[in-house]
Formats: C-alpha cells, structure tokens, sequence
C-alpha cells in the first residue's frame, strides 16, 4: 500500500517535476491483489441460511486466506495446497509450497503464508477445498491466465553495481557504452532498474541491433549537447513504444513507472543537475 521505498527519499516536487517533463505519471501506492468467493447455504425451503465470503490476496510479505461469515454457522473445514514459483529470467521455477488444514472455521485469518518478495517477480498457485454439511467446493487457479493473478513484482531502482538482479536483469536508462562515449567512466554508480529479463531485451538501447545502435548514438549526442532532461525524455518516449511482453500492461513505460521517475531523478543528481 506504500509507494515503492526509493520514491520516498525524492520530494514531491521533484517527483511532480520529473512527471511532467518525461510525460509520466505521477506514482500512486501499491495494490494489494484480492479475490473473493461467496458461500450460500439454503435450507430446505430454498431461504438463505448462512452465507460465507472467502477472499485470497496478496500483499508483498504474505499470501493469505481469509473468511468473513455472515451468520452463526461455521465451515466445517478449509484446508489446502499453496505453491509459490520463482521468476528466473525467461523461465518459472517452482520454489515452494505449504499446505494447511482448518476445522470451525468462523471470521477471521484462516491461513497466512508469510513469503517475502525475494526474485523479480513470483506468484501463487492454490488448491483449495471448503467443506460444510457435506457440500463440497473446490477452488484451483492451476490453469490458465487466471493463476498470474497472484502474480507480484520486485522492481527497483538504483545505481547499477548496488543493486541484486534477483532472477531479473538491470537495466541502465541510459546505455553504459554511451556513458562511456561521453566521458562517463563511473557506469556502476549510474541508476538502473530492476526488470524482468524479457522486458530488459525489448528497451530500445539493447542489444546489438541498428536500431539500438542508432539509438545509443542518439544518447551520446544528447550528452554531448548536455541535454540531460531531453535525453530521459527520449529513454521514456522510447519505452512508450514498447509494448509489455506478459499483456499487463500497455508499454513497458506504464509498467516501470514509478521506477523510471525514480531512475530519473538519480540519473539528474549523477550528472550534477540536481
């Protein structure tokens, strides 16, 4: 719910500033991810007796189970299976699992998972079973688009060499060979962000292509002429033409947002403007 840890040390007017002059938007605290699931139970003559709410969410230290019942009745037994899995570069990889067992289950907690955010990126599978007066209800989210759902994401943003790619890769906001170019040698203290590997490989300084070439060539320039807000304009313009690989998002300029500002703002205080 807190806006990421290293927005916290910039001002809000040098926030507000660095928004408006790239084109960004301005960061907005973090969601929590919540499912939810309602229990009725009916007597005989078809009246509602007893409903139950069953809610799943994700937060950046836990995975969690909880219930709210709406009557006296309690569930007889919730009891389950939660893995989690592991971003490590273009792969998912099992990482572990946890499983649990409750009786009487009335309002409250049912299961905590305390996992924190360790990789780039991880998320949550679950296998569910509720059981009241014989009913059974089986809740997975094993297949399909829907088990990303619990999906989290660890990005940063810092000077390269202080920051762990976790599972992920860095990516300076400005290439390091052009740093070079232009006479910056200290490329390590110069600010990346902590992306996931298949978006790292579609921002426009990458690799070995023209294009990233021509556009590596254009940094150097916009150093040379020390245009240094022109220059993140053109990273973040560049980022907008891209679209992000999982679907979540439109560009890969909307996903880092608030990790952009962020870099932004370090990459200004590197070349002494702030």
């Amino acid at each position: 719910m807190e806006k990421p840890l290293i927005l916290r040390e910039i001002s809000d007017s040098d926030i507000e500033e660095i928004v408006n002059e790239l084109g960004l938007n301005m960061p907005e605290p973090q969601e929590i991810t919540i499912d939810e699931n309602l229990l009725v139970k009916r007597s005989p003559d078809n009246a509602v007796s007893n409903v139950w709410y069953l809610a799943y969410s994700t937060t950046g230290s836990d995975f969690s189970v909880d219930i709210l019942n709406v009557g006296r009745d309690k569930i007889d037994s919730i009891s389950g299976t939660l893995m989690k899995y592991n971003k490590q570069r273009q792969d998912w990889r099992y990482d572990s699992h946890i499983r649990f067992d409750k009786k009487g289950v009335g309002t409250g907690n049912v299961f905590k998972w305390i996992q924190s955010k360790e990789v780039v990126s991880d998320y949550f599978e679950y296998d569910i079973t509720v059981i009241e007066d014989g009913t059974t209800w089986i809740y997975k989210n094993k297949v399909g688009d829907n088990k990303f759902t619990w999906q989290r994401y660890n990005f940063d943003a810092s000077a390269y060499s202080s920051m762990e790619p976790l599972g992920g890769e860095r990516h300076h906001i400005v290439a390091a060979s052009s740093l070079l170019k232009a006479g910056f040698q200290n490329t390590g203290e110069f600010p990346a962000v902590r992306m996931m590997y298949d978006d790292h490989v579609q921002t426009p300084n990458w690799g070995n292509y023209t294009s990233s070439q021509r556009f590596r060539d254009l940094e150097v320039s916009y150093m040379n002429d020390k245009d240094y807000m022109g220059l993140l304009k053109f990273e973040v313009d560049g980022l907008k033409g891209k679209n992000d690989p999982e679907g979540k998002y439109k560009t890969l300029a909307d996903k880092y947002n608030d990790y952009i500002v962020a870099a932004s703002y370090l990459a200004l205080q590197f070349w002494g403007v702030k």
